[in-house]
């Protein structure tokens, strides 16, 4: 009996023992599991931040290269680009990550294509942090270093071109990118290659806690890297902001200085052109040109101005107008003028016109008369004299002109006695004078 007692005392011994064997390996099994699972999440995280770094250094540097020249990129940038080789470099190290020039169909990763990284992807995670209500104020104060305006990052976007609906689609594509490695492509990035080749947890290995640690912790890391890289990306964003807004506010200060000198020297036209336009209409013009470019003149500009509220051109177009105005009033002051000058030459060539004028006889007569100056040097007369100077006969060389000869220089002494009636008879001697006559003239004889 005893000794029945002690077998069914063993049988159940070992009963009871391979029944808490079996629940310590389900426990221990169950646990592995867990952990196996916990690990492959945590993988599928890391990649997911891993991907989300990529792309916001390969963006932030297209950002920086649209909204600045060559050489004049800042230094922040390249420091961020520093740190994400950095923390990739680690990531490489667990195996469940790398990157590729090109996709390989041997290898069963999956791959996600970020070789056409635009700039919109950081600027969707900007605008994202920087409308967030979850954000906490540290993090607010990072996103906004750097920064001397308190305009919102958003308007600062927007005002620099980045269209933020644009921005957001195409940050949910990038989120779609991933494929498998069976079609060839190719590209290139500034930081590693264009594929990021994640490869999943071996669901036939059973990984440790100490794995699970590491790869939590290099999450983290990853994950504020991220951070790094997008408030490197806000600095980027602000300062280009500020660039573009002071070269609005030199040119708006520019534009008020012109304006107020060019009203100054429309009032000055006013003033000295009274009385001296063509038409007085253009001066009223000038008045009302004046008196809008005053109002403009004392307009302010807003207290937290963006550059398109100081390009809005209002300053510039009052002067454009008040310069126009001052143009017809200068044409039209030209105009009459002009005019005036036009009068009194016409005034002047009527006045000549009406004078007398007698140089024409006295040049006729001079002309004429030179015909018969040799008529004082004749000496020698006979009535039918063929070579002295004058003649009488029909022969000669003398004709009679058409005008009577002028009178001599000096008169002819007077005859001693006065000469009788001329006779009938052509030639006869005055008895007591030196004087001869015939039936047509007289001459004094020496």
């Amino acid at each position: 009996m005893k000794s029945r007692n002690k077998v069914v005392g063993v049988v159940a011994a070992v009963t009871l023992a391979l029944a808490g064997g079996g629940i310590w390996w389900g426990v221990a099994t169950n646990a592995q599991g867990n952990l196996n699972e916990r690990y492959a999440q945590a993988v599928e995280v890391l990649t997911q931040d891993t991907v989300e770094l990529a792309t916001s250094t390969v963006s932030l540097e297209t950002l920086a290269g649209e909204l600045f020249e060559a050489g004049e990129v800042p230094s922040s940038v390249a420091t961020a680009v520093e740190g994400t080789e950095v923390v990739l470099s680690k990531v490489e190290e667990t195996g469940h990550l790398s990157f590729a020039d090109a996709l390989n169909p041997d290898n069963p990763g999956l791959y996600t294509d970020v070789s056409n990284v635009s700039a919109q992807v950081i600027v969707a995670q900007l605008a994202e942090n920087d409308s967030s209500e979850a954000q906490s104020d540290e993090a607010q104060s990072d996103s906004q270093s750097g920064s001397e305006s308190s305009v919102p990052l958003t308007t600062q976007l927007e005002e620099l071109g980045y269209s933020l609906e644009a921005a957001q689609s195409e940050d949910e594509a990038q989120s779609g990118s991933a494929q498998s490695g069976d079609t060839a492509q190719s590209g290139s990035t500034s930081i590693f290659g264009p594929f990021i080749v994640t490869v999943p947890a071996d669901p036939e290995v059973d990984y440790t806690k100490e794995q699970l640690n590491k790869i939590e912790e290099l999450t983290s890391e990853v994950e504020a890297q991220t951070d790094t890289v997008i408030n490197t990306g806000a600095e980027v964003v602000s300062e280009a902001f500020g660039v573009k807004l002071d070269a609005a506010l030199e040119t708006y200060t520019t534009a008020s200085k012109k304006l107020d000198d060019t009203i100054a020297k429309a009032e000055a036209l006013l003033k000295s052109s009274d009385g001296k336009v063509a038409d007085n209409k253009t001066r009223d013009a000038l008045v009302k040109a004046i008196d809008a470019a005053k109002k403009e003149a004392k307009a302010e500009a807003p207290e937290n101005p963006v550059p398109s509220d100081l390009s809005k051109g209002t300053k510039s177009e009052a002067t454009k107008a008040l310069e126009a105005a001052m143009k017809a009033v200068n044409d039209s002051q030209a105009a009459k003028t002009k005019a005036d000058e036009e009068a009194k030459a016409a005034q002047a060539q009527a006045a000549q016109n009406s004078a007398p004028s007698n140089g024409g006889y006295s040049e006729d007569y001079s002309n004429d008369y030179s015909d018969y100056s040799d008529y004082s040097g004749y000496n020698d007369y006979s009535g039918g004299n063929s070579g002295g100077g004058y003649s009488n006969n029909s022969g000669g060389g003398y004709q009679a002109p058409s005008q009577p000869a002028p009178a001599p220089s000096q008169p002819a002494p007077a005859p001693s006695q006065p000469a009788p009636s001329q006779p009938s008879e052509p030639g006869y001697w005055i008895p007591g004078s030196e004087w001869h006559c015939d039936g047509c003239s007289c001459w004094e004889v020496w």
